[in-house]
């Protein structure tokens, strides 16, 4: 099957299938209340979903999220489950395979980094803390 939708449609998030195989992406809940709270919750108010709109793992709670129980399962959703985890958050994380902790803060101090610096900005402080 094609992998061409498979990107996050989440501001400022720019995870893709297509440079990390980790990652699981997740179609828009089809009940309407559910719906509209991803809405809410990711800040696109006046946005259309289409068939082919994702929102990936980094964006839901460990807690959210089923881990596939063989080598070629797919992780899925629990019901109800719902976005939480945002760039613009104080902290954030990324979910599942990738638990990588973000600071918002990088990204306030250093606004022209590039997202790549940005994250080897934070692991640096990470391990700085974890080790001070």
């Amino acid at each position: 099957s094609s992998r061409r939708c498979d990107h996050c449609c989440v501001p400022l998030c720019s995870a893709s299938a297509k440079f990390n195989g980790i990652l699981s992406f997740h179609a828009f809940p089809t009940h309407s209340d559910l719906r509209r709270q991803w809405l809410v919750n990711i800040r696109r108010d006046h946005f259309t979903i289409t068939s082919h709109t994702r929102v990936c793992c980094r964006h839901f709670a460990s807690d959210q999220l089923i881990e596939p129980t063989t080598l070629d399962g797919r992780r899925r959703l629990i019901k109800g489950a719902v976005p939480t985890l945002f760039e613009w958050n104080e902290i954030y994380f990324f979910s599942a395979d990738c638990m990588f902790y973000v600071d918002a803060l990088v990204f306030k101090q250093y606004p022209n980094a590039t997202g790549k610096i940005q994250h080897q900005i934070l692991l640096i402080r990470l391990f700085y803390t974890a080790f001070h």
